[in-house]
């Protein structure tokens, strides 16, 4: 999870899951998801993934990616939390789908940033 959430990829997952599997954990795909700004899907049939890859195909080409300078500077390897919020004059409220946060990564480590 932590080489996720340290990443500059956002990851949509999509859990197909048979009735008698003993390893099944939808929830680590949505905390998975949701930590890099993505979305899961866990489709009732096989036959409905297909329209889960159409939506992310078309999220996908319809993405912004928006800066972020924060306040607190310090490089000290901690997540920061972030919170976006987006708003219309004509629309009002709209939904952002942003990761959780980032890791505030030391000189020279990889760094990762809201997308």
């Amino acid at each position: 999870m932590a080489d996720a959430t340290n990443s500059d990829v956002v990851i949509y997952t999509i859990g197909l899951f048979g009735k008698y599997e003993d390893e099944t954990n939808p929830a680590f795909l949505k905390q998975l998801a949701d930590m890099t700004g993505g979305e899961a899907f866990r489709p009732a049939k096989p036959s409905q993934a297909a329209a889960n890859c159409r939506r992310i195909a078309q999220t996908i080409r319809n993405v912004y990616t928006i800066g972020y300078a924060p306040s607190n500077r310090e490089l000290d390897g901690k997540f920061r939390a972030i919170q976006v919020k987006v708003s219309s004059p004509k629309r009002g409220k709209l939904l952002a789908q942003a990761r959780a946060g980032y890791m505030a990564q030391p000189s020279g480590a990889s760094a990762s940033v809201a997308k």
